[in-house]
């Protein structure tokens, strides 16, 4: 068990679990409702692993009814597929020489935002829904945007929210430091960054 823990911090934590629940927003300092979630478990120990996500999701939002609250479960088998669509995308941003970088930065800047004052991350189907919206965006970033949102629709199998300001929460946020310094000392270093052309792509957009 000690070797395997250790090859998941060091490698990639979806080469190691099947699904992964956790929030976009930043998650208030009660966590989880471990006893109404534990509780459903005890009385349906062989629920599949899909189910008992679902079901936190589900417990996670009605816990919370008077916060600003996400929650999501995630299928980690597409993010392979995930990571290089967006690579793709990202490539073809940075090597964009028809259209302004604003319309990326406009793009990105009224998309659901999470992390407090610096709105560090972004929701993604919502920042690919306001790529496609876009009337200045090129035909092959518009065709990768689609082909992310696609991925993401069978990939997110449970996402939900409460509070006012969230509504544009689809399940999976990304990195996108529209309001602060990025962090080169951390993100690089960072398995989706030396993989894809994301942090290329930021970089190329002058954040």
């Amino acid at each position: 068990y000690r070797r395997q823990r250790q090859m998941c911090i060091r490698d990639r934590i979806k080469d190691c679990a099947d699904i992964l629940v956790t929030s976009e927003e930043n998650e208030p300092g009660d966590g989880w409702p471990y006893d109404s979630i534990l509780a459903q478990l005890v009385s349906n120990p062989h629920m599949s692993p899909e189910q008992l996500a679902v079901d936190i999701v589900d417990k996670y939002i009605v816990s919370y009814p008077y916060d600003n609250v996400t929650q999501s479960a995630i299928d980690l088998s597409y993010m392979d597929d995930l990571a290089g669509q967006l690579s793709s995308m990202a490539d073809s941003i940075r090597s964009d020489t028809l259209t302004s970088k604003d319309a990326y930065l406009n793009a990105a800047n009224s998309s659901q935002h999470y992390s407090d004052y610096y709105h560090d991350f972004i929701d993604l189907y919502d920042f690919c829904s306001k790529t496609l919206k876009s009337n200045y965006v090129a035909a092959n970033v518009r065709s990768f945007a689609f082909d992310v949102q696609q991925t993401l629709n069978s990939a997110v199998i449970n996402s939900d929210y409460n509070g006012s300001g969230l509504s544009g929460s689809k399940g999976l946020s990304i990195y996108f430091p529209l309001y602060n310094e990025y962090d080169s000392e951390n993100y690089n270093n960072t398995n989706f960054a030396q993989d894809t052309f994301w942090d290329e792509m930021l970089l190329s957009l002058g954040l």
